[in-house]
């Protein structure tokens, strides 16, 4: 876990690694889709234009996403300005991708824009975009895993999310000098130097990073989806395909992490919203399959269905 990646001396102005991600994460994202756009001969200026309303939508979607499902556990009792404090992490991506759509959608329909063929040529960049964000969660310590014994588990530093929801669990103690007085830890940034120095030896219980599991599939998926863009039928085809194998793969990595329950479903709101996904998707592929089918043409990266002629007598 590093939180701050560097300190610039003199300024007092940390980099936080979850902010760096996010924007490495953007500009890797935007690189691979503008090359496939350049390569196709889309124009770059308007590819552009979707990445920014795309990226403006996705941050505000995803931190409303975390804001609601924490409300209670991390915003409740704090400032109002905690809800736009995203220095620390707190972005869900179904939130983002969900208004990121929505923005880019409003923007390509304004521009008469081949919506279908962006999405195609947009979502291995969203992957791997996604795979940047999972290890910038890894770097700062949210979104962990379920206590787990496997080798390659780890443990994060007190202070950590993965720190205090085991204390708030019972599941870990914490030291009589690292206290509050009420069953609980107290914050990090309140600890006096030699509070510190005893923190410094306490950790929480081994998880799976599930963090890298993420980052892991999202690249997985990032390769295949760039793979299928040549390969495919119909237009859309990549993006339904995207919903339905990062939907499978969510709900599957949501059963090792320690979300919240959705009253009344048994699962999390991540994995309610994965069945969303994967279902909608499923429809989807089989409504564009009732379509012509073509194929793409190598100079456009467009599907081109070709209407044969019928001969009269």
């Amino acid at each position: 876990m590093h939180r701050i990646i560097v300190r610039l001396p003199f300024l007092d102005f940390a980099i936080y690694s979850y902010g760096l991600m996010i924007v490495l994460g953007f500009l890797t994202a935007y690189f691979l889709a503008y090359r496939r756009a350049k390569k196709c001969g889309a124009n770059p200026d308007e590819l552009t234009n979707v990445a920014v309303l795309a990226l403006m939508g996705g941050v505000a979607g995803a931190r409303a996403m975390h804001v609601i499902h924490f409300w209670d556990s991390q915003f409740a009792n704090e400032p109002i300005w905690q809800i736009f404090n995203i220095r620390d992490g707190g972005l869900e991506f179904y939130g983002g991708i969900i208004l990121a759509i929505v923005a880019a959608l409003g923007y390509m329909a304004t521009k008469k824009m081949p919506v279908k063929f962006f999405l195609d040529l947009l979502a291995p960049a969203l992957m791997l975009g996604l795979a940047f964000g999972r290890m910038g969660c890894f770097l700062n310590g949210c979104c962990h895993g379920k206590v787990s014994k496997l080798p390659w588990a780890v443990s994060f530093p007190y202070g950590s999310a993965a720190y205090y929801d085991h204390v708030s669990a019972g599941e870990l103690a914490v030291p009589a000098e690292l206290s509050d007085g009420f069953g609980g830890a107290i914050p990090a940034e309140q600890l006096s130097d030699a509070q510190r120095a005893i923190a410094a030896e306490h950790r929480s219980l081994r998880v799976h990073p599930v963090q890298l599991y993420s980052m892991a599939v999202a690249l997985a998926l990032c390769g295949i989806l760039y793979r299928y863009f040549w390969r495919r039928k119909y237009e859309g085809q990549v993006f339904v395909l995207m919903l339905i194998l990062y939907g499978v793969g969510r709900f599957v990595l949501e059963m090792l992490r320690t979300e919240p329950i959705v009253a009344g479903t048994g699962l999390s709101i991540s994995q309610n919203l994965s069945i969303v996904a994967v279902v909608g998707g499923l429809i989807w592929w089989v409504w564009i399959k009732r379509q012509p089918a073509g194929q793409v043409d190598p100079k456009t990266g467009r599907v081109v269905v070709k209407i044969s002629k019928i001969k009269t007598g």
